[in-house]
């Protein structure tokens, strides 16, 4: 334990004085770092290298203390860490790492110790530098995984094993006297990434300015250390590369390829990285790198702009951290304890939940698991809204090993049943009893044990081990707390079921690895987003699409607000006002339509001319030409007068809007760039966990679902089926086989074509492909497209395969007039510029839309086609009984369901 003159601020390089005083020498240091800001950001360059006086370190005095400089608590430490953070991060596990100019090999004991997966190779001239190191290794225990060769980091290409992930080069390009051997060694780095693919991390001081500035660094960042130290520091600095200088010659080797920062304010540090060529599905590890002393890392920290390849770890996580759902529940706990993790609204304002009470609240919920009995591999259905509560149940029961079957709270009593019945839930976590009233007695008793949010009425003891949640810790407050350790990668974490919008829905299991895995890799390409963001949840958890975005969140440490019942989404918009948003396409539908049908008719011809103007200049800027000061001026007026109180109606602050679960359609997302509000289109299937394409940030395509995601193989097959292949394929279909292709391929049933620059467009489903009597291949999306487009129609489903005419269902906007006469009108403008062979022959209007209630539509808001033409079935078949009785010809039949 340290004393408290020894712990460091928070958020500064200063270190605490006994008694709460600041220390002499700590006020030194610090008027030491601004003289030194001073003399680097004012005064021009007038510093020339001076290459160090001796080319190798080999005298006893300066092999120990260089050492003991580099030890654990040491002044250099930091400094390893800084560098290992990012080190760790561009190698996989069980990945190896080459040290050039290495020394005593302090950075791969370091890297190493706090990385045990690892393996490292060091090259030195120095032979007692050497010597001293694999002693080091030996005592540590290290010495199966690291060791040092004497090597010249100029030849040493030669001597690398076959296969090599990252190459470092820490604070030892300076060594080297001349601009000529410094270029000898970044070739033989770039033949040694040439033939390995391996990733490359230079970290070097910088030259700086000022003669003072040199003087004056020992005396900040290492005052304790001897004078032999301080001396190698100063010629250390005369000796450092420029950041240009250095620049330049990693770029003439590696190209574009190459990402350089320098430190700001004192540029006395640089750094350059090349990732791999490659993109990695498992990305480096990162885990357990924590810093132990702080104050020079910190400075570093503050001195350098923020790298994606060194993140931050504020307190001890022990390595290694499972590739598991609890195993991340528990490396955010003790890195971020009082950091929000999310919040709910309620009567009072909102709730918020922090990381240590999501953890406290999951470890407790996992012992009463199995104190109720429940054993690792079972499955338990969580029945409850969009909240906090789910969350912690799903963390905890994946803690106890169970396997998290999610229902969705609207879908039918008879879906849930079917759920529960083949994916043979053993416990239930239900938020009230009455929600199971209308469940067959045979589903409703045949849980083991049930957990209720709200406290069950007295008449519910007859039940199987019916308890309240909160009750359940002080009953379970002697059990045994699960050990995390005990749920494995491998094993499956969740029974996702599919939406079944083409018949009855499949259960696909998903393993804690992969889950892992997705919610890395999506962050990295969302990886602009962070703590300041704040994201809103308010699609059912049951769902695939929002369980994957709340983890991504977690991941990019931004926290949720979580919505329960999705019908007060726009309210929550104006009040909540989030920067990250994802929805289904019938939102999005649905909100434009809002836009339009509250307009008076004098406004909308002002703002659908401000719209197409609109449009056209994004669709210019897409197409990458260049657009006028004119058009600019008149966009920003638009905006200033219309867009930007339309964005106000979804919170004003959204960054970035994804639209998933179906196609978008043009018209829709059109709209929405128009004022300013891009929807970045994603394309995923229920059978792949991983999204098949996503549209990045700032670089989407309209009508586009993007390129395919790094670690995905998408072909197309000869008639345009999508097909899929990779890691990210569910393990096991519950109850069916899953139907690849001989190769591999996973056919998704969707069709698409790529256009010139690799972005999918998706053109229809194959089941969405009909053929008439007449022979006609007909694609049913775009057609219905067309007529939906129609004021006052909601929602469009035609039908007409293996009959001669297209008959549609067609459903109003929620209070819209039932003024037969205006829609047939409407309809029949509509039908007149189609084909004749796409023509309608007669329509059924709704007084309402379809409704997920009597399953014509998925939880996600796609159609089932099958369940609706089913419901349909008396009127669609009188309508062709009336056709096939009279000749044909281009009048539409419109009836209202109450009429047919």
């Amino acid at each position: 334990m340290k004393s408290d003159s020894q712990q460091r601020l928070t958020g500064g390089w200063v270190q605490k004085a006994p008694a709460g005083m600041l220390s002499g020498g700590a006020v030194s240091q610090a008027l030491g770092l601004i003289r030194m800001l001073v003399l680097e950001s004012v005064f021009p360059r007038r510093l020339q290298r001076e290459p160090e006086p001796g080319a190798v370190m080999d005298s006893v005095d300066q092999v120990r203390a260089w050492d003991h400089q580099g030890e654990f608590e040491g002044p250099i430490d930091p400094v390893y860490h800084f560098a290992a953070r990012a080190v760790s991060l561009l190698v996989p596990r069980n990945g190896l790492v080459i040290d050039l100019g290495c020394g005593t090999g302090r950075f791969l004991t370091h890297l190493a110790t706090l990385r045990p997966d690892l393996h490292g190779l060091g090259f030195d001239l120095s032979p007692r530098m050497v010597f001293v190191g694999n002693e080091n290794f030996r005592e540590k225990g290290l010495s199966s995984r690291v060791s040092l060769r004497v090597g010249d980091m100029t030849k040493f290409s030669a001597e690398v094993p076959p296969e090599v992930d990252v190459v470092v080069s820490l604070f030892s390009l300076h060594h080297l006297p001349t601009a000529a051997l410094r270029d000898d060694a970044l070739d033989e780095i770039a033949k040694v990434r040439r033939r390995t693919g391996a990733s490359v991390w230079f970290f070097d001081l910088a030259r700086p300015r000022r003669e003072r500035t040199i003087q004056l660094y020992p005396a900040v960042f290492s005052p304790d250390a001897p004078e032999s130290f301080r001396l190698d520091s100063v010629n250390s600095l005369k000796a450092a590369w420029t950041f240009r200088e250095l620049k330049g010659a990693v770029q003439s080797f590696f190209g574009k390829e190459v990402q350089s920062v320098v430190s700001r304010g004192i540029p006395l540090f640089q750094a350059h990285w090349v990732a791999p060529p490659r993109p990695d599905p498992s990305p480096g590890v990162g885990f357990g790198l924590v810093n132990e002393n702080g104050q020079l890392f910190r400075l570093l920290r503050a001195l350098f702009p923020s790298v994606a390849l060194a993140p931050v770890s504020e307190s001890v996580v022990p390595f290694p951290e499972p590739e598991t759902l609890p195993g991340f529940l528990l490396g955010k706990a003790r890195r971020s304890p009082d950091v929000r993790f999310g919040f709910e609204p309620t009567e009072r304002g909102r709730r918020s939940v922090s990381w240590q009470e999501l953890y406290d609240g999951a470890r407790d919920l996992a012992r009463g698991l199995a104190w109720l009995g429940m054993r690792p591999g079972d499955r338990v259905g969580i029945l409850m809204p969009n909240s906090l509560a789910w969350e912690m149940a799903q963390f905890g029961i994946h803690w106890a090993g169970g396997i998290v079957v999610g229902l969705d709270p609207f879908m039918s009593p008879e879906g849930i049943a079917d759920i529960i019945k083949r994916s043979q839930c053993t416990g239930l976590i239900i938020q009230r009893l009455d929600d199971m009233k209308e469940w067959d007695p045979m589903t409703r008793d045949g849980f083991a044990w049930i957990l209720t949010r709200e406290n069950p009425p007295k008449d519910s003891v007859h039940r199987p081990r019916v308890m309240p949640w909160s009750e359940l810790s002080e009953s379970a407050q002697d059990a045994r707390i699960p050990p995390i350790e005990r749920v494995r990668p491998e094993d499956p974490a969740a029974i996702i079921f599919t939406s079944g919008t083409t018949g009855k829905p499949k259960g696909l299991a998903y393993t804690h690895g992969q889950f892992s895995q997705v919610r890395r890799s999506l962050a990295q390409v969302f990886n602009k987003f962070g703590p300041k963001d704040l994201a809103l949840s308010w699609l059912p958890l049951s769902n695939l699409f929002q369980r994957i975005f709340n983890l991504v969140a977690m991941e990019r440490k931004v926290p949720c607000m979580y919505l329960a019942n999705p019908r007060e989404i726009m309210t929550a918009l104006t009040q909540v006002k989030p920067t990250l948003l994802i929805g289904v396409p019938r939102f999005f539908e649905k909100g434009r339509q809002g836009v339009l049908s509250v307009l008076p008719r004098p406004a909308r011809w002002i703002f659908n001319n401000a719209l197409r103007f609109a449009q056209q200049v994004h669709s210019r800027r897409r197409a990458g030409h260049r657009v006028g000061w004119t058009p600019r001026i008149v966009c920003g007026m638009w905006d200033l007068l219309i867009f930007r109180w339309l964005r106000r109606v979804w919170g004003g602050r959204l960054r970035l809007v994804i639209s998933g679960s179906a196609p978008c359609s043009p018209e829709v997302l059109g709209f929405f760039e128009a004022i300013g509000m891009p929807i970045h289109e994603s394309y995923g299937v229920s059978e792949i966990i991983l999204p098949v394409a996503v549209n990045p940030p700032g670089n989407y395509r309209i009508g586009s679902v993007g390129k395919p995601f790094p670690g995905q193989e998408v072909h197309l097959a000869e008639d345009g089926e999508v097909l899929v292949r990779g890691p990210f394929l569910h393990k096991s279909e519950t109850w069916a086989p899953p139907p690849l292709t001989p190769a591999g391929w996973w056919p998704t049933g969707d069709l698409g074509r790529f256009d010139e620059e690799g972005y999918l467009y998706l053109i229809g489903r194959r089941s969405e492909v009909i053929k008439t009597s007449h022979g006609r291949r007909i694609a049913l999306p775009a057609l219905e497209a067309h007529f939906r487009d129609t004021p006052g129609i909601d929602q469009v489903v035609i039908v007409g395969h293996g009959r001669p005419r297209l008959v549609a269902v067609m459903g109003l906007v929620p209070g819209t007039s039932r003024d037969g006469d205006r829609l047939a009108k409407l309809i029949i403008e509509k039908n007149a510029v189609l084909p004749h062979h796409e023509r309608l022959a007669a329509v059924l209007i709704l007084a309402k839309g379809f409704s997920p209630l009597v399953g014509e539509l998925t939880p996600n808001l796609k159609i089932r086609r099958i369940q609706v033409e089913k419901r349909h079935s008396v009127a669609l078949d009188s309508f062709y009984a009336d056709l096939a009785e009279s000749s044909p010809t281009d009048k539409v039949i419109v009836r209202f369901e109450s009429e047919a």
